[in-house]
């Protein structure tokens, strides 16, 4: 079919707008600021996220550091642990578990020698006992008679004691009165 325009005016002509075009540039515009809006979001997340990272990390070393220290702490404590139980069995060896049954023990024997009075008592760490002392009764022959019942009282403990041995006996003046030095040596047989 043929149109024929009969009016005077030229009929404009019509422009056709691209509606489709427009909604896809603007989509497209909306989208690119979207993501940019996105994006920088993301990045400050991204450095919040890394500042925290880093933190932890930090968090995390002093936490291996103390875990280390600790450790080597332990390790030492340990080691002063055994240190102290081996000086205590060291002690305990020495002294036989405590002096009061040592001393009680030699008390014993110098109640069975009467007249013999102890001025020193040593006692070295192997057991090796050494005793100097006085013994002093009427008569100088009676003065051995202290002695010989101290070494007779410790023979007699041969559990407690062995090696028992007079190394010397002297004569000297004590307050005016003549008395018998003597010095012996034995060993406790629980060392």
């Amino acid at each position: 079919m043929i149109k024929i325009n009969l009016l005077q005016k030229k009929a404009s002509t019509k422009i056709t707008i691209p509606f489709g075009w427009i909604f896809v540039v603007a989509y497209a515009l909306a989208a690119c600021a979207g993501l940019y809006a996105v994006n920088g979001w993301r990045v400050d997340e991204v450095e919040q996220k890394r500042d925290e990272l880093n933190k932890k990390k930090d968090e995390v070393k002093k936490v291996k550091q103390f875990t280390e220290q600790k450790q080597a702490k332990r390790k030492e404590f340990e080691g002063l642990q055994r240190n102290k139980s081996e000086y205590e069995r060291i002690l305990n060896q020495t002294s036989g578990g405590g002096w009061t049954p040592t001393l009680l023990l030699f008390e014993e024997v110098l109640t069975e020698a009467k007249t013999v009075w102890l001025r020193d008592l040593r006692i070295e760490g192997d057991g090796r006992v050494q005793l100097n002392g006085l013994s002093k009764d009427n008569g100088k022959k009676r003065l051995l008679v202290g002695i010989t019942a101290l070494l007779e009282a410790l023979k007699k403990k041969e559990t407690q004691f062995k090696s028992v041995r007079l190394k010397r006996i002297t004569w000297e003046a004590f307050r005016d009165q003549t008395v018998a030095s003597f010095e012996l040596q034995c060993v406790l047989n629980r060392y």
